[in-house]
């Protein structure tokens, strides 16, 4: 039996994600990845986030910049593989 159910999360801040239209969202070993996206009106996101589906636990996944690339660019309506 298929059916629909809102997930339990538990969040490692008080806010979880914001409310984000145009990210992106990618599985892998078992967890979600969101990344980037507009939060509002012309404010767009870096931001990723992770959320595992054995724990239900959500957390921003904080990046560190490189020499060569630096951090991902902000952006909305794109994809992720």
């Amino acid at each position: 039996d298929l059916s629909w159910s809102k997930p339990q999360v538990i969040t490692t801040t008080n806010s979880g994600a914001p409310t984000l239209a145009g990210h992106s969202l990618t599985y892998a070993n078992n967890k979600l990845y969101l990344f980037g996206g507009r939060t509002s009106f012309f404010s767009y996101s870096n931001q990723m986030y992770e959320y595992s589906l054995e724990t239900k636990m959500l957390k921003a996944v904080n990046a560190t910049a490189d020499a060569t690339h630096g951090l991902p660019k902000a952006r909305q309506s794109h994809s992720a593989n």
